[in-house]
């Protein structure tokens, strides 16, 4: 289990590192393009789609990291009438469920980001659209991986028994 949370709190901190990165670059593009437009009536016309994929970036890791510190919208009015024992059991169900959903959607992402390599498109500035997709499987991967720890610590907590 040490290792698994080692490997978690690694990702943590590259997805802190790459948040601060990523809003850093769209404040200073967006602001840039705004001065642009306003000042001297041009602009890059390659920084708005730039800009847009790195809004991507951002939702994806950030639902990564709601993940982590399991902030995802919830519905939890059922749950209060259960014990503590079958909360942990409800939530082992529902963090499966949850973790093979985001394994789908990573396999078919993967499909996508391979289709999109093969057709050879381009995004903008001669960057290949699928290294800009790269995040939406890894993303997929890293929630599931996240899932995987809960239904573990849960479990482990079941076995050793619940106060």
């Amino acid at each position: 289990m040490k290792i698994l949370d080692a490997i978690d709190d690694y990702l943590s901190k590259g997805e802190e590192w790459a948040i601060i990165a990523l809003l850093s670059f769209l404040i200073a593009a967006a602001f840039l393009q705004v001065v642009l437009r306003n000042l001297f009536s041009s602009g890059f016309v390659w920084m708005d789609v730039l800009l847009r994929n790195s809004v991507l970036w951002i939702a994806l890791i950030g639902a990564s990291i709601a993940t982590r510190d399991r902030k995802h919208i919830s519905i939890d009015v059922v749950t209060r009438f259960f014990s503590i024992k079958q909360k942990y059991i409800i939530e082992i169900i529902i963090s499966i469920v949850s973790l093979y959903v985001c394994h789908l959607l990573a396999l078919a992402s993967w499909t996508f980001l391979n289709d999109e390599r093969d057709a050879e498109s381009v995004l903008t500035l001669s960057i290949p659209t699928w290294t800009v997709l790269v995040i939406v499987p890894f993303a997929f991967y890293t929630i599931a991986f996240r899932f995987f720890i809960r239904v573990l610590k849960r479990t482990v907590i079941l076995i050793k028994g619940v106060q």
